[in-house]
This record gives C-alpha cells, sequence and structure tokens, in this order.
C-alpha cells in the first residue's frame, strides 16, 4: 500500500493481507504477523479482518508494516501469521429428510433419516437434535392407522378372520382365505401417506410420501422397488468410484453387486410370479364388473395408455442397448445409443407421471400393468445387473497388460458424464482413470434409477384403483380359479421325469391359453420338504392367498435352481387343448432341465401354477437323472 524510508539503510512497507476462511464463521477476527529475520522488523503487527463467514475470502481495509534491511534480500517465508477470531454458533437452517423405502406392504415399516444442515448447506449431526414425526394421509386412506415409533413408522394390517388355516405350516395366514362374513373382508391397510419430521425448537420441518399397497400381491411390489433401488445404489457407487479411478471403491462396488445378485428374489423369474392388482379378497376384478358397480373411464385414460405403450416401448431399446454392450469393446457410439435411449425412457416417464387412470382403466390395463411391473421392468433390471458384473469384472481384475484397449488408454474427465466419452478427453492428460466405465456405471445408474421412478409411480395407480374399489365395497366374492393335473408326459412313460425329453407335455384345467402367466416349478430329490408342505395346503380360493403361495413356489424352486441345479421355474411355449383327453396342454418344444443330480432315479414334484387365477396344483413324480 505504501513505502517510507525510515533510516539509512531501511524502508518501512505497509500491506493490505486477504484471508480466506475454513467451514466455521468467526467474528472480530484478527490476523498477527510475526517475522523470524533481523533483516525483516515487525513495526505494526495486528491486522483488523472482522467478521467472517464459513468459507468467505476478505482482503483488509487495515494494513500491517514492516521495517526492512534494504542491504539485505527480502524473504516473504521469514514471516508468520496467527489469525484468531471468535466461532460463530451456526444452528440448523434447513432439514431434509428420507425414507428406507418409498412404497410398503401391509405390516411393513419405514425408517426416517433426517439430514440438517445450517445457512452455509452444512450438514450437521443430529446428535443434540430432538425430532418428532407424524403421519398423515394424502386423501383417502383406508385400515389401520400408522405407528409411529421414533424415527420409524409401521403400518399394520388388518386383523381378519381366515377359513382353513393351518397354523404349522402357515402361521402367518398368508395361503388362507378370508372369510366372506368378516366385516373386513375384501379390505386391507392402504392409501397414501405424508411423513412429517420436526426439529424440535425450531419451524424446521420436512416431508416425504410414502404408498401403502393394499394389493394381495404386495410384498412382491415392494421387492421389485427395493431390488431397482439396491442396484441403483450400488451402480452410484461403481460410477463414482470409476471417475476417479479408485480400485478399491471399484472392488467394494462389485462385492456389493454379488451381493445384490446372491438374493434369488431380485429377478424376473420370482418377481414376476404376481398379480399387481390382485385384491384383498375374492377374485379378480375385471372391468365389466367395476363398471356394473358405476366406475366410468376418466378422462386422461387414452392418454395414459397411449403413454404407457411408449414406455414398454422404451424398456425394451433400452434392454437391447444394454444387453448389446460389449464391456470388453466399448466405444463411444456404443456408449452414447445407450444413453440416448435411457433418456428417452426417462423423457418417456416424465410424460406418464403428469397423466392419471381411472380404476376402471387400471382394470382394462391389468395386464399390461401386470406385464410391465413383474416381467419387463425386472428384465431391465437383471439386464443392467449382468452387465455391470461383466463390467466390474473388468475393471476391479484385470491387469494394466490384461486391460482393453479402451480401458488402457483412459484418459481423466474434464467434462460432466452426460456429454460422453469424447468430452472427457478434451484439454486433459493421460492418468489411471476409467472413463469408458464411469460413463457405462452412469448411464447403468441412470436406468434403474428411472425403472424405480416407474415403478413407484404405477404402484400410485394401484394404490388409487385399489383404494377406490375397496371404498366402494367391490368385491368379486366368486373368488379365484383353480387348476388340476391330470399327466405329466415327460419320458415314455407317465411314472417318469427324462431331463430334455422332447416335447414334454403337462394335461390339466384351470391353465389357460395366457402362457406367460402359467409356471412349471420342478423340485428334485434335494429341498423338497417345504414345497410338499405347502402342497398339503387346500388351494385357495382368494386370489390374493393363491398368488402369495405361487411366488412362494417359485421363489424356492429358482433358489434350488440356482443353488445346486435341483430345480426349475418353466413357461410353457404354448397352451392349447388337449385333443385326446380334452382340457388344457402346457407344451415344452425342448423338454425340462435335469433337477435330479443323482444316479438314482428319486421322487420329485412337479407343480403348475397360473398367476392369472391363483391356481396351484402339484403331482408327485420319479425324477431320472438321465435316460437313454
Amino acid at each position: 500500500m505504501s513505502s517510507l524510508r525510515s533510516g539509512r539503510t531501511t524502508f518501512d512497507y505497509s500491506y493490505r493481507i486477504t484471508v480466506r476462511n475454513g467451514d466455521t464463521a468467526l467474528n472480530n477476527v484478527q490476523a498477527v504477523v510475526q517475522s523470524s529475520s533481523a533483516a525483516t522488523q515487525v513495526v505494526k503487527a495486528t491486522v483488523a479482518v472482522g467478521n467472517l463467514a464459513a468459507g468467505a475470502t476478505l482482503t483488509t481495509t487495515d494494513v500491517f508494516t514492516i521495517r526492512q534491511d534494504r542491504t539485505l534480500p527480502f524473504n516473504p517465508a521469514v514471516l508468520s501469521w496467527t489469525v484468531t477470531g471468535v466461532p460463530v454458533v451456526v444452528g440448523p437452517s434447513s432439514m431434509d429428510i428420507s425414507l428406507s423405502e418409498p412404497i410398503v406392504a401391509p405390516d411393513g415399516s419405514v425408517s426416517v433419516t433426517p439430514v440438517v444442515r445450517d445457512a452455509n448447506g452444512v450438514v450437521l449431526d443430529n446428535g443434540p437434535f430432538q425430532f418428532s414425526v407424524t403421519v398423515a394421509p394424502v386423501g383417502t386412506a383406508i385400515g389401520r392407522a400408522p405407528v409411529v415409533d421414533g424415527l420409524s413408522v409401521s403400518f399394520p394390517k388388518l386383523a381378519k378372520r381366515l377359513l382353513n388355516q393351518d397354523t404349522a405350516i402357515d402361521p402367518e395366514g398368508l395361503y388362507a382365505d378370508g372369510d366372506p362374513t368378516d366385516p373386513n373382508y375384501g379390505k386391507e391397510s392402504g392409501g397414501r401417506y405424508r411423513v412429517t419430521v420436526s426439529l424440535a425448537g425450531s419451524s424446521i420441518t420436512a416431508s416425504r410420501e410414502v404408498l401403502l399397497l393394499p394389493s394381495g400381491s404386495a410384498a412382491t411390489t415392494v421387492q421389485a422397488s427395493r431390488y431397482a433401488g439396491g442396484l441403483n445404489e450400488v451402480l452410484g457407487a461403481a460410477a463414482r468410484a470409476a471417475e476417479t479411478g479408485n480400485t478399491s471403491g471399484l472392488a467394494e462396488a462389485r462385492a456389493a453387486l454379488q451381493a445384490l445378485s446372491a438374493q434369488h428374489d431380485n429377478s424376473t423369474a420370482v418377481l414376476s410370479a404376481t398379480q399387481v392388482l390382485a385384491p384383498p379378497n375374492g377374485g379378480l376384478l375385471t372391468p365389466a364388473f367395476l363398471s356394473g358397480r358405476g366406475f366410468t373411464a376418466g378422462a386422461q385414460d387414452a392418454s395414459f395408455v397411449a403413454a404407457l405403450a411408449t414406455v414398454r416401448t422404451r424398456i425394451t431399446t433400452a434392454r437391447t442397448q444394454v444387453e448389446a454392450l460389449n464391456v470388453n469393446a466399448m466405444t463411444q457410439d456404443s456408449l452414447n445409443t445407450m444413453q440416448a435411449a435411457a433418456t428417452a425412457y426417462r423423457q418417456a416417464l416424465a410424460d406418464l407421471q403428469a397423466l392419471r387412470l381411472s380404476t376402471l382403466g387400471a382394470a382394462q390395463q391389468q395386464a399390461v400393468l401386470n406385464q410391465l411391473i413383474g416381467t419387463e421392468l425386472p428384465q431391465l433390471l437383471d439386464a443392467v445387473k449382468r452387465k455391470s458384473g461383466e463390467l466390474l469384472a473388468v475393471v476391479s481384475t484385470s491387469s494394466v497388460s490384461g486391460r482393453p484397449a479402451w480401458l488402457a488408454n483412459t484418459h481423466a474427465p474434464s467434462k460432466p458424464l452426460q456429454k460422453g466419452p469424447r468430452a472427457f478427453y478434451q484439454g486433459t492428460q493421460p492418468v489411471q482413470v476409467y472413463s469408458f466405465a464411469a460413463f457405462a456405471f452412469s448411464i447403468f445408474t441412470d436406468l434403474s434409477g428411472t425403472a424405480r421412478a416407474n415403478i413407484i409411480e404405477l404402484t400410485v395407480t394401484l394404490v388409487n384403483s385399489l383404494i377406490n374399489i375397496m371404498a366402494a365395497d367391490a368385491i368379486n366374492a366368486s373368488g379365484g380359479g383353480g387348476v388340476s393335473i391330470d399327466m405329466c408326459l415327460a419320458s415314455s412313460s407317465v411314472a417318469y421325469v427324462c431331463p430334455n425329453y422332447r416335447p414334454s407335455i403337462v394335461t390339466g384345467s384351470g391353465f389357460g391359453r395366457d402362457a406367460s402367466a402359467v409356471r412349471v416349478t420342478l423340485i428334485g430329490c434335494v429341498g423338497g420338504d417345504l414345497i410338499r408342505n405347502l402342497m398339503t395346503l387346500r388351494q385357495p380360493r382368494d386370489i390374493a392367498a393363491g398368488i402369495r403361495l405361487i411366488n412362494k413356489v417359485v421363489s424356492i424352486g429358482n433358489s434350488l435352481q440356482q443353488e445346486g441345479g435341483v430345480g426349475a421355474v418353466l413357461r410353457p411355449d404354448f397352451i392349447d387343448e388337449d385333443d385326446l383327453f380334452g382340457g388344457d396342454r402346457l407344451y415344452f418344444a425342448n423338454g425340462w432341465p435335469r433337477v435330479n443330480q443323482g444316479r438314482l432315479p428319486c421322487v420329485g414334484i412337479v407343480i403348475v401354477t397360473n398367476t392369472g387365477n391363483g391356481g396351484v396344483s402339484a403331482l408327485n413324480l420319479n425324477f431320472l437323472g438321465q435316460c437313454g
């Protein structure tokens, strides 16, 4: 700022200073300078800085003054500073909350996590704070009120009388019919709820909505949402690790993905064994049944149906692009094409979210909603999971010399991931950062996040429709249909089952003609006890109980298939009429896989299920390990 001769060889110099603060705001800040050199003497040591906000930078109006002997060179390193001030205690300014799940089944619960920030956006420790939680319905809700316990909210199901419950095999009554004379028959706890957290001693609040799904298959829909959410979390971690070249983070993401994959219910095979609009009791509600009860079409139904068709197309395109990706030969074009598919899917979902489907419209679109939530979205998640596993195997285990070309020549990204690989490389220097992998993982994260948002959006339709149906006391008391097996022909004799016997055929009744609704579960010689116990239960008339039993059977069969090859879950190629005996015929052109891994014949189980009517039927047969 100024200089002034103070002696024959000395000058006095005055300077302002610039101070940059850390994360804590300070008041009455002062900076004091000291010198460690006799040639540089401090004349005015203290500089008044004033008040500093967290992270602020300030240039002072006050100065410090030094006296320098000009016969010696000046070295700035001889000056040292001490800055003091009074810390400003910053209180909470805002709060956000997250819920462990956006969808919950009756008798389920959610945990609430508050995040409190100060005025500078810094997250504060929750330790000193006290929170209170309230839950209120958004619109009409039915059933028992939610129960708050600290930062947890549970949603009790209705108490109901059950018929023919086997408490030893089915202690929770999941597979037993409801009593039609029970006042709660046909009803279940459900609705949209707003969870609000208040910060004690302040006016700060934050809210989130949770969907309580009152369908008979709510647990399976919740599982689909958890699958998407868990996959999204893992892939987000993988994207961040790849972006920074964090090899240990990539290894952790790979282990987390393997753990997710080990949960065999996270698969299309199990999640497709559902009926998403199954009412709590009775049979499925057809459009004709609801029309007779006064339900009418909505003004946006046609637009919703068209938007839904576009969403399904976009899901198929995205899955095709994911499955086509070669993780050992990724190119900018292949990733850009996959990203374009993800973007188109996200936009199609945004268009759908702006529309509402009536209750009658939901019944009319029942098969589409079931296919979308139960099959097409899980198929997309399965494809993303598989391809992410392949990519993580490459980036977390490849040696430098063994890396694919795209990985060996990677550069650090200087642009956001959304810009694409080419933008990553502009103005950067080569470093060991997996840019292509980061870009791919960001697309996978986008797809899994959109899939979960898709499940949540369609669940809104399910909740609204089922609440309206229950409020109108609309119950199809005739219940679901039955399934029975007459004969299995999977060898030259009806008494035996041979692996890969072509064609294999099952005849019976109640199969219908929708092959996508029918599953044949094969249980070999190991692990069949639980299934045999379940098959002693009376076939439910309530489609909800039937669907839950079907899902359990398929879940067991799928686990046995994955863990030891002693089970299998199959869909018929087609269903037609049995010309010889009448009734229905399931046709398997390539036969059935081997489920008896031993050398000797054993008694296994063939189970036919139909999610269209909730029917279940089983037959014991002798399974051979090999034939011919």
